[in-house]
């Protein structure tokens, strides 16, 4: 901690704040992933999206109210 390579930080629970709903999706796109990274962003569900280098080309956990 104290070089600044790792930090802490306080993320909020779902659960808590209302979101019932709450899923882990990895993707694998053909072509560029800038695009449908930024879409995915853009859409309010999306708490995250990051790009991997593992089994999937991107990761975003989705939390939602309910099924609808």
């Amino acid at each position: 901690l104290d070089q600044g390579v790792m930090q802490i930080v306080a993320v909020t629970d779902p659960l808590t704040v209302g979101f019932r709903r709450q899923a882990m999706v990895g993707i694998n796109v053909e072509g560029d992933l800038d695009p449908v990274a930024e879409a995915l962003s853009a859409m309010a569900e999306c708490e995250y999206v990051v790009m991997t280098a593992g089994s999937f080309d991107l990761m975003v956990e989705i939390v939602c109210e309910d099924d609808d």
